[in-house]
């Protein structure tokens, strides 16, 4: 019983002293943490893990790569080598048209296809398909992963 006690307070001992070590204080002005809030002057004291900024940047990385479900609209898909040059044509011809509009040029065995936009809803996909059915009349919507940063009003 004795062995299980000094055991017992050997590792709380232990706990607390790494705890201890891995906490500090951190003084962190508004422009570091939201540097997109202009004219902060105020400032936040944290007592936190020291692993504390990897944490948040890991955190902040894993949301960056991470991929969204989101719409796109489909403008043409084909195969052989035809299409090869079709997409070329298209890719040139909409972009001309809609310069502000990502475009994606997919290749699934054994369709070239061509993707545009990045909507997070399938209404705002609907819109634009809306608007550019006239021009391009095979269009159609289709869910995919979507660039987050990259919205289509």
């Amino acid at each position: 019983m004795r062995q299980i006690s000094l055991a017992l307070t050997i590792a709380i001992i232990s706990i607390t002293a790494n705890y201890a070590q891995v906490q500090q204080r951190t003084t962190y002005s508004l422009d570091q943490l939201l540097p997109s809030l202009s004219g902060g002057s105020g400032q936040i004291l944290l007592t936190s893990d020291s692993r504390f900024p990897n944490i948040v940047k890991g955190y902040i990385n894993f949301l960056q790569n991470r991929p969204i479900k989101g719409w796109r609209v489909q403008i043409y898909f084909g195969t052989g080598h035809a299409a090869r040059v079709e997409i070329e044509k298209i890719r040139q011809r909409f972009h001309s048209e809609y310069p502000d509009i990502p475009i994606y040029i997919l290749f699934e065995q054994p369709y070239f296809k061509v993707r545009v936009g990045n909507f997070y809803s399938r209404r705002d996909a609907a819109k634009f398909l809306f608007l550019i059915k006239p021009e391009y009349p095979k269009a159609f919507l289709t869910e995919d992963n979507i660039d987050i940063y990259r919205l289509t009003d």
